[in-house]
Parts: structure tokens; sequence; C-alpha cells
């Protein structure tokens, strides 16, 4: 965790893209710094966990937040990759 919470801190203060999905929002609460006002999805389980770092859980399957590319669980991915890809492609 401690690798990735440099390596997110890093994207993040570059503006690049990061994306999540499933639980992967508990990962991303390593760099709360990151998500504070931020709004974002994940597996309803992580609700309480997104909203601990100062996110606003948002109650649908995709979300984008600027840089912040979120999903719900794996059926959302294409989705997701469509919006991540397309990101990755401006940045």
């Amino acid at each position: 965790m401690r690798v990735f919470g440099q390596g997110g801190k890093d994207f993040f203060e570059a503006n690049k893209p990061v994306a999540a999905v499933c639980h992967a929002a508990q990962v991303l609460t390593t760099v709360k710094e990151h998500l504070n006002g931020r709004e974002m999805t994940g597996y309803i389980a992580c609700k309480p966990e997104i909203e601990a770092v100062g996110s606003t859980y948002i109650e649908e399957p995709l979300h984008t937040d600027d840089n912040l590319v979120s999903g719900h669980a794996w059926p959302d991915m294409p989705g997701l990759m469509k919006e991540f890809i397309k990101q990755v492609n401006a940045s």
C-alpha cells in the first residue's frame, strides 16, 4: 500500500488519469488528501471508507470527477475503460 500511496499521490498531483472500480476505492483511501471534496463511486460496501476520507459517494455505475474515473463493479469495466482511455489520450 505504501508504494501505491506514493504512486497515487504522484498521479493526482500531476493531474494524470486515475481509475478505480469496485473495492479499489479502499486502496485510494491511502491518498485521502487527494480525495477530500471529490465525488466517486465504488462497491456499496466501500461507501463508508469513501465518505470517511471526505468524498461524496455517487450511487451510479460510473462516475468521472476531473481525472478520477470510478466504477461500481466489474460489469462497469467497459464504460470505465472507455472513459479512462479517453482521459489517457487527452493527457
